[in-house]
């Protein structure tokens, strides 16, 4: 008690309400969000818990609190557990009938209306205190709160808010009890004192700075984390409480910042009846404050101006994604699925359905751990690469030279040449296409796999001619890392990739996964799902064995992303950008989808070809596509970029073979429509720029141009003095006086486009220089512009 008393004393003398210079600018903005939903009531509270400083929109403003109540029911357990009056570790029997507070009467919870699920099947059963509190923050346990509540009291609860500060609080009852919310006998809250409540757990105010850190670490094992964490990155952390029925969705708690700065944030909301689009709204007011707060200065690491965090807007898009996505789960059958935004180089929003694992209703998210198949295969392309960069290994080395057992074995006709390293990369070395075998090959042994290859492998082509998509090929890649580093294939990748990278989440061996965060497989027979059994780690992990979370698959996405543009100054230390882009080119032709169509009905081909480890696809409209598939006895997942646009999707789902691609295709098509993204424009060349500026002081007469020294030994044998000069001033006459001349467009470096703007309309004039030394104009043309 003396300690929360404290509390209460610290809380008088906290800073008043401040507002920094960008206050304005995050209202504004905040606000922008809340228009469009005119039929809402929103209430925001923010506090810097380093310097005090505050921001409210409705923050005194009553909601109902939904599982928000949870966060005070915490606490109050932890005072009690500090007063000796409760232990954590003392047994309380489960049992699902509780006492209505309206009229005493007994009320039963139902498991359809939890989301969790597990305890309903152990009643009768004990179990100790601190799993109780534990689900009920993790996984927002009715059934759990209820019987912490019957232990604690609510009156209880009730008096400890008052001492600490939070005067509107009300903690009157348990969950599901129908007869008093008839009778408006209802849990509520405000912004305003939920945010005193996260600001003493932050500050270790609350009982003593032990509880504190212990309660804090509950609250960031949140398995909801679709609002505050929603759209924050992957290095950003998060310990929150959330809360939702028909028409409200809430979320509370404190950001913690990799420097060690925090805040705490609080999002109420009532009157938005999709569930998802009420997420999103506070999603998008969370990353806001985000911004700003990372804007103040002293966030900002030296080097990194300001907004370089920031990506496309994407509000536009992400409610139409979220449905996009949850219809596919759905019509598919996913027991689970898990999804991903990537863009301005981190995982901006992720989203989840269904359940990672179905028996315990565990339900799927950003940090569930998933096999990703054959995902797996560009990390081994990367490992074969940093050794081809090392000058371990040259890709068009003989494979024989580092798996001797490979000598001889040419393919099925005697001129077949040697299989190669690249081969192997491209799935060109003659094997034949072998999914379902491969696919049960997982835990196979090195010394299986070298018996194999000493037996003598079949070849269906000569290497080098067709693509065919070979698990075994990459299979051997892994065993040529291995016999080139001395340590397995696994480890090597895993301290020279994953470590690297942040992926600290990522796994080979399924056992090695904390329990809760594994997904299961399944596979969708006669009506319902049914297990599928996880393959151990093996040689064949190479191809297809990779097991990771969302967050971790961002940051490697991102950081493929960032291969782009080519550019100079310092380059990655895990892998250079010009290697990186190097196998996202594309090395071998795979097919021609002729009818492909995004939305049913309007044709638009697209050609996809295979680099090494990724596909890599262009469709009619320009786009190019870079990723590739997974799929396992229980998974089916897909990851997909658009370099040209600095976007990308992930897809994880826990179904065999489940077909994420097709749907990745249609929402990054979607995202770039809805989001208005252009591809990104090349830097123009300062010899671009300098040939331009020469360009446009001889329009329109010509005057001199042969004495210039820009125009290359080519250009008076194809184009005629007197004919440039009657065709430019024909069209200047139509355009009248030239006001200004634009910006140069760069193609490449050597070739672009740029505008002469006139009284009457636009000139387009497009030019290429000569791959010289001193680079000049080779050809040029001058036209009406309808940009």
């Amino acid at each position: 008690m003396r300690n929360i008393c404290f509390g209460l004393f610290l809380l008088a003398f906290l800073p008043p309400i401040s507002y920094g210079a960008d206050t304005a600018g995050m209202r504004r903005e905040i606000l922008n969000v809340f228009a469009q939903q005119p039929q809402a009531r929103i209430a925001v509270a923010f506090r810097d818990l380093s310097t005090g400083v505050s921001f409210f929109i409705n923050e005194h403003e009553s909601f109902h609190a939904a599982s928000t109540m949870k966060t005070p029911v915490l606490i109050e357990a932890f005072k009690l557990v500090a007063e000796h009056q409760l232990s954590l570790d003392e047994p309380v029997t489960i049992h699902l009938d509780f006492v209505s507070i309206a009229d005493s009467s007994r009320y039963i919870l139902d498991s359809a209306s939890d989301s969790e699920k597990g305890l309903y099947g152990l009643a009768g059963q004990k179990l100790p205190m601190r799993q109780l509190l534990y689900k009920m923050i993790t996984e927002s346990s009715n059934l759990a709160t209820n019987l912490v509540i019957e232990r604690v009291g609510a009156p209880r609860v009730m008096a400890t808010m008052r001492e600490m500060g939070a005067r509107d609080i009300r903690v009157l009852r348990g969950v599901e009890d129908n007869k008093a919310f008839e009778r408006g006998m209802n849990n509520t809250t405000t912004a305003y004192d939920l945010m005193l409540l996260f600001d003493a757990l932050g500050s270790g105010r609350v009982v003593d700075s032990a509880s504190c850190s212990a309660m804090i670490a509950i609250l960031k094992d949140q398995h909801f984390k679709e609002s505050i964490a929603g759209r924050l990155p992957m290095d950003v952390v998060v310990a929150s409480k959330s809360g939702w029925i028909t028409g409200v969705c809430h979320d509370s708690g404190i950001v913690f910042l990799p420097d060690g700065r925090k805040y705490v944030v609080v999002l109420l909301s009532k009157g938005v009846e999709d569930e998802v689009v009420a997420h999103d709204v506070l999603a998008s007011v969370s990353r806001i404050i985000y911004e700003h707060f990372l804007g103040a200065g002293s966030l900002r690491g030296p080097g990194v101006p300001a907004g370089s965090l920031r990506g496309p807007d994407l509000s536009a898009a992400i409610p139409v994604v979220n449905k996009m996505y949850r219809a596919f789960a759905e019509r598919n059958h996913f027991p689970g699925m898990v999804y991903g935004i990537v863009a301005g180089g981190e995982l901006v929003y992720s989203n989840a359905v269904g359940f990672s694992n179905v028996e315990r209703k565990i339900p799927a998210g950003a940090a569930s751990d998933f096999r990703i198949a054959s995902m797996s295969k560009s990390f081994t392309t990367v490992a074969i690469l940093q050794l081809r960069d090392a000058g371990k290994l040259r890709l068009d080395d003989p494979a024989s030279m580092y798996i001797p057992e490979l000598k001889g074995q040419h393919g099925p006709a005697s001129d077949a040449p040697e299989m190669t390293i690249r081969n192997l990369l491209t799935h060109s070395a003659g094997f034949p296409e072998d999914n379902p075998w491969g696919d049960r090959q997982l835990e196979a042994t090195d010394e299986q796999l070298m018996a194999l290859v000493r037996e003598g492998i079949s070849f269906s082509n000569s290497p080098s001619m067709y693509y065919e998509y070979s698990n075994l090929g990459f299979t051997l890649l892994g065993h040529i890392v291995s016999k080139l580093t001395g340590m397995s294939y696994e480890q090597y990748i895993t301290d020279h990739v994953l470590k690297p990278l942040g992926m600290s989440h990522t796994y080979w061996e399924y056992t090695a996964v904390p329990a809760d965060k594994l997904a299961h497989g399944y596979r969708w027979l006669n009506g319902q799902w049914v297990e599928q059994p996880m393959l151990h780690d093996g040689a064949y992990g190479a191809m297809g064995g990779l097991i990771t979370t969302m967050d971790d698959f961002g940051r490697y996405t991102a950081w493929q992303l960032a291969a782009w543009p080519s550019r100079s100054g310092d380059d990655e230390g895990v892998l250079k950008r010009s290697s990186r882009r190097e196998m996202q080119q594309p090395w071998m032709f795979n097919n021609l989808n002729s009818s492909y169509s995004y939305n049913g009905s309007d044709v638009c081909p697209v050609v996809s070809m295979y680099g090494y480890g990724l596909r890599w696809s262009k469709d009619c409209k320009g786009q190019t596509m870079v990723g590739h598939t997974g799929g396992l006895p229980g998974f089916g997942s897909n990851w997909m970029i658009l370099p040209d646009y600095g976007v990308g999707v992930i897809c994880f789902a826990n179904l065999t073979y489940a077909s994420t691609a097709a749907i990745n295709q249609k929402v990054l098509d979607t995202i770039v429509a809805l989001a208005h993204l252009k591809p990104r424009e090349v830097a123009p060349s300062a010899i671009l720029v300098q040939r331009q500026k020469e360009l446009a002081a001889l329009l329109p007469d010509f005057a001199h141009a042969r004495e210039s020294g820009i125009f290359a030994v080519n250009f008076w044998q194809d184009y005629f003095v007197d004919s440039l000069r009657k065709d430019a001033e024909a069209l200047y006459a139509r355009v009248g006086k030239i006001m200004r001349v634009g910006e140069m467009h760069a193609e490449n470096g050597l070739r672009g486009w740029f505008l002469l703007e006139g009284e009457k309309g636009n000139l387009e004039v497009r030019f290429t220089l000569t791959p010289e030394h001193s680079p000049k104009v080779q050809e040029y043309h001058l036209r009406l512009s309808g940009r």
